[in-house]
């Protein structure tokens, strides 16, 4: 008598069909997630690319909103003018309270910025007096390869090109920046708050 066993195993064809699929199922996988990186990766450059600017507007923004006015206190000022490209005028001046270590907060420094250079590829500089002595001066480039910067001055209902606290006897209520900066443009308004 013969006796039949049923064989519990997978045929080769099994196997081969299941690899089959299994390898679709991971190329698509692969294939998501390989896109899905590639965006993170382009997000990230381009962040990377952009944090000068953002560290930039974050020094002005700080100034800006330490910055004040009083007809009483002689030294006192709050100045600005639209930008010339490699002009060696300041296209802002101004005394603030800064939070930034080492200045002597009870002299409020004069804070400077300027815009040099010439072409495509411009540097704002931000020059500080911690003094009344003219040689205790920091300065530093907070931002290169800029290609164009417009500045205005809002007086509460009106931008203007120039501001001169000196005469208005006040400061802005903002100055609006536009910083083109990679191919990027910056477009913000910066509230000053003694303004």
């Amino acid at each position: 008598m013969k006796v039949y066993t049923k064989n519990s195993g997978f045929t080769l064809i099994e196997i081969l069909i299941t690899l089959f699929i299994v390898s679709i199922v991971f190329g698509i996988l692969y294939g998501s997630f390989y896109s899905t990186y590639g965006v993170i990766k382009a997000f990230e450059d381009k962040v990377d690319s952009d944090r000068p600017l953002w560290g930039s507007i974050h020094i002005l923004s700080d100034d800006l909103r330490g910055s004040f006015f009083s007809p009483t206190y002689k030294d006192s000022r709050f100045k600005g003018n639209k930008v010339g490209n490699g002009s060696s005028m300041p296209f802002l001046s101004f005394t603030a309270f800064t939070p930034y270590k080492g200045y002597d907060v009870s002299a409020a420094p004069l804070i400077e910025y300027y815009f040099e250079g010439d072409g495509d590829k411009n540097s704002i500089v931000r020059r500080v007096y911690n003094s009344k002595d003219s040689s205790d001066i920091d300065e530093e480039e907070i931002l290169s390869g800029v290609s164009d910067l417009d500045i205005f001055y809002d007086d509460g209902s009106d931008l203007k090109d120039e501001w001169d606290a000196g005469v208005s006897k006040k400061l802005p209520a903002g100055v609006k920046l536009s910083i083109k900066y990679n191919d990027y443009t910056a477009d913000l308004l910066i509230k000053v708050e003694g303004g």
